[in-house]
């Protein structure tokens, strides 16, 4: 599990690649950490929702500009 501040989804990606397997941003709750902890003590990945909106954001941004950049007249 790791705590961090980056939103960067280089950063987010990198953590994953390294076998972390739950990340959550500074400043969360303490509900949240604590339901993060458990899950991932119990085997199960985490990812704040923050985290997987800003990568599902980024991801849809990217392939809508490759997709127009497909697009020709």
């Amino acid at each position: 599990m790791i705590l961090t501040a980056s939103d960067e989804k280089e950063h987010i990606e990198e953590v994953w690649r390294l076998g972390v397997h739950g990340c959550i941003l500074k400043g969360v709750g303490a509900t949240e950490l604590v339901r993060a902890l458990e899950g991932v003590h119990n085997g199960q990945p985490y990812i704040s929702g923050t985290l997987a909106t800003t990568l599902l954001r980024n991801d849809a941004v990217l392939k809508s500009v490759a997709a127009r950049e497909d697009f020709s007249f």
